[in-house]
């Protein structure tokens, strides 16, 4: 857990915002000093801007951007991260089937050195079999076959999504491996993909009341835990402290009920 002496960014937008300008300035080979020499600006300055301790201006995005050469599409990501860098509660829109909506979710786990996802009804999609995926996305009847196909070949970007993470622990209630629209072979096959995954998958008895709702807590190196939860047409990122406890305490209560999985 993140120690609040250590704590850098002021929020995880501009924890974002200062990761990706800094993969990009790596990418070009320029050190900090060469960065703030060509923005006109002490190194100090850089460094607190690439720490997210200080709010840049869209000026000094746009010119530390141009420099590391980042792609013109994720410049406007980037002010647009920007403008909203000192709230702390972060809620994206979005229809339910669009490829782009785990685009932000993609971006905390890869900064992420832990990660506890929560799924009370179904196998959280990092560990989904693509016939268990196409499966569950057939039963849904807000999903036409073009949206459907979009999700299912997105599926490989989840189990990469999840693959850099060192430390990932998925739990979900016993229940997620009985569903009505995935034929029984298939539901084999999942369990024993479950069981051969290389992160720690346990069991929650669907008798314990605790956790109605998926959520996904991430620990970020010099950052406060974040939470996600995710509904039909939206997505929220939780950072306040007081707003996070609770979920950390479900997750405790969650892992000590749960069990491994069962033997072949």
């Amino acid at each position: 857990m993140t120690a609040p002496d250590e704590v850098r960014a002021k929020t995880l937008r501009l924890l974002l915002v200062c990761r990706e300008l800094d993969a990009a300035r790596v990418r070009k080979g320029l050190t900090t000093r060469a960065f703030a020499s060509r923005m006109a600006m002490s190194p100090a300055m850089v460094n607190r801007l690439m720490n997210g301790r200080r709010r840049p201006s869209r000026l000094e995005i746009g010119g530390l951007a141009a420099i590391a050469e980042v792609p013109l599409e994720r410049r406007r990501v980037l002010y647009e991260l920007v403008e909203h860098g000192e709230e702390r509660t972060w809620l994206l829109e979005h229809p339910d089937w669009s490829p782009t909506r785990y685009d932000t979710l993609r971006a905390v786990t890869a900064e992420a050195t832990a990660l506890t996802w929560f799924d009370p009804l179904l196998v959280p999609r990092p560990l989904r079999t693509p016939d268990y995926h196409r499966a569950v996305l057939a039963a849904s009847p807000a999903l036409g076959a073009d949206e459907a196909e979009a999700l299912l070949s997105d599926l490989d970007n989840d189990h990469k999504m999840v693959a850099r993470v060192p430390k990932a622990t998925f739990l979900m209630h016993d229940r997620a491996l009985v569903h009505p629209a995935v034929p029984d072979e298939v539901m084999r096959s999942q369990l024993d993909s479950l069981r051969r995954s290389p992160h720690t998958v346990r069991l929650v008895p669907s008798t314990e009341p605790h956790a109605v709702e998926s959520f996904r807590v991430f620990e970020l190196p010099h950052y406060h835990p974040v939470v996600h939860l995710e509904g039909e047409s939206t997505t929220l990122f939780l950072e306040e402290p007081s707003s996070v406890r609770p979920y950390l305490a479900q997750a405790t209560a969650l892992r000590s009920a749960s069990r491994e999985l069962p033997a072949a």
